[in-house]
């Protein structure tokens, strides 16, 4: 018994994601319809450049080297984060470079993509404050394009705070050289700013968990195919990121018990929700972290919950007090506005067969761009969780797992979305990726020094191959 639940954990799930990965890559490399014809298939065939084949050694042998030596060496967690950060800055200019234009393949897309108009729209907006104060006003008369009225403002300001700094450091009078310099800068300055995330990822996996599984959920989000190829939109730069940071204070307030940090991160989330409404779902997963912690780490004592959570509502209250004062915003007006918009733009109808079909379709879309050894991984681990909880053996990555799952529910079957949730769900990617990390490091711990090599291989031939045959537009 004991020798058979070996070989079918140890040998079969590391098979079956290695012969999932393949069958997709068929797919790709001989366009094999098999997602294409289903009904509302967002990502159609269109071929790109193969590229250098120098180029895809050199990257991958980069990012084999430095993973090794990451895993392989005892230094501070700085250092391994510092030489992360930049190997997820080199993959994602990387894979924009093997279209043969250089930083155009990554530049272009801040004016050829479908959000473009943001660009264009937070070069000639420029004063935030009359833009928040009048932003339905703004919206209704179709001055913001046809994207924001489906968001709130803080979309369109990350937009123009880049080109704020993007004037300090070189402006430019000409709308069209002001134009070229912020492509150039952004391009840069935000695949940065993407990789960032791992920072608050790392710590906030390490103070619930373990450093081992914190560096590894790192790791494995550098390789997610969305990651790497839905560039240059807000819901890659900034939102993971927004998303884990929150997660972390909220975590690190408990752990103080520090009601000046929580507040503050009450504030954090409020001005997360001003940049997008999807974000909302940090707040059940802050409060049923916060729960576990108290109850693991302090043996059932909830002072540390009892403590943070009500600062953390009152930091958001208190904030969208003051914005209502000062600018007239108001974020439940705002949030109907916005989901009214959008279901009329999408032609969103709340039915049986359209809320099933669009559940299937977008859970399939969401797995095949996290790629499968990620997906499959996640997915073994969410069954574990939900058989712990009738062994009442539940830990942070059951927790979390759970979270997860719930959250995932939510969104595919109230979510009113058709397609395109591989950009939408990204900001659950950091999450997703501490999931399968703590798979690897406590059901394949052995195995690992084998299966992580050949889980990278295949996550990243899947973002190469997507690329070529697929990419995102």
């Amino acid at each position: 018994m004991v020798l058979r639940k070996i070989f079918r954990i140890k040998i079969v799930l590391p098979v079956l994601i290695t012969l999932l990965t393949i069958w997709f890559w068929l797919i790709l490399i001989l366009k094999i319809p098999i997602f294409t014809h289903l009904h509302g298939w967002f990502w159609g065939f269109r071929d790109k450049p193969a590229g250098s084949p120098l180029l895809l050694v050199l990257l991958f042998t980069i990012s084999y080297v430095i993973i090794r030596i990451i895993l392989s060496i005892d230094t501070r967690d700085s250092i391994k984060l510092f030489f992360l950060i930049i190997l997820g800055f080199t993959l994602q200019l990387g894979f924009a470079f093997t279209e043969g234009r250089g930083m155009d393949g990554i530049k272009d897309r801040l004016i050829n993509s479908g959000h473009a108009e943001f660009t264009i729209i937070a070069l000639k907006q420029q004063n935030v404050l009359n833009l928040v104060s009048n932003y339905e006003k703004l919206s209704d008369s179709g001055e913001l394009g046809k994207f924001s009225p489906s968001k709130p403002p803080g979309q369109l300001i990350l937009y123009i705070f880049t080109s704020k700094l993007a004037d300090i450091l070189n402006p430019e009078d000409n709308f069209d050289d002001k134009l070229d310099w912020f492509r150039t800068f952004t391009a840069y300055f935000w695949t940065l700013i993407s990789c960032l995330v791992l920072i608050p990822l790392f710590y906030f996996t390490k103070l619930l968990i373990d450093s081992d599984r914190a560096i590894l959920a790192c790791i494995l989000y550098l390789f997610i195919p969305s990651v790497n190829l839905i560039t240059m939109h807000t819901d890659q730069v900034f939102f993971p990121c927004f998303f884990m940071t929150a997660a972390h204070l909220a975590l690190y307030s408990c752990t103080r018990r520090n009601i000046y940090l929580s507040f503050m991160t009450g504030v954090f989330v409020y001005l997360m929700l001003f940049c997008s409404f999807g974000l909302i779902f940090i707040l059940p997963f802050i409060m049923v972290i916060c729960i576990f912690f108290s109850n693991y780490k302090t043996k059932f004592d909830l002072k540390s919950f009892k403590m943070v959570i009500p600062c953390i509502f009152s930091g958001m209250i208190i904030t969208g007090f003051l914005f209502r004062i000062i600018f007239g915003y108001q974020i439940l007006i705002r949030y109907q506005k916005a989901i009214a918009y959008h279901v009329r733009w999408k032609g969103w109808i709340s039915n049986f067969d359209n809320i099933t079909h669009f559940a299937k379709l977008n859970m399939l879309e969401f797995i095949v761009w996290l790629g499968f050894p990620i997906a499959i991984l996640t997915i073994y681990c969410i069954y574990r969780s939900f058989r712990q909880i009738f062994k009442r053996n539940m830990d942070a990555c059951s927790i979390i797992s759970l979270m997860l799952f719930l959250i995932l529910m939510i969104l595919d079957f109230f979510g009113m979305t058709m397609g395109e949730v591989a950009r939408i769900w990204l900001f659950l990617v950091p999450v997703i990726c501490i999931v399968a990390g703590s798979c690897l490091e406590t059901r394949f711990r052995e195995n690992r020094e084998l299966l992580v090599p050949l889980i990278i291989i295949l996550q990243a031939g899947s973002v190469y191959l997507i690329k070529v045959f697929q990419d995102f537009h």
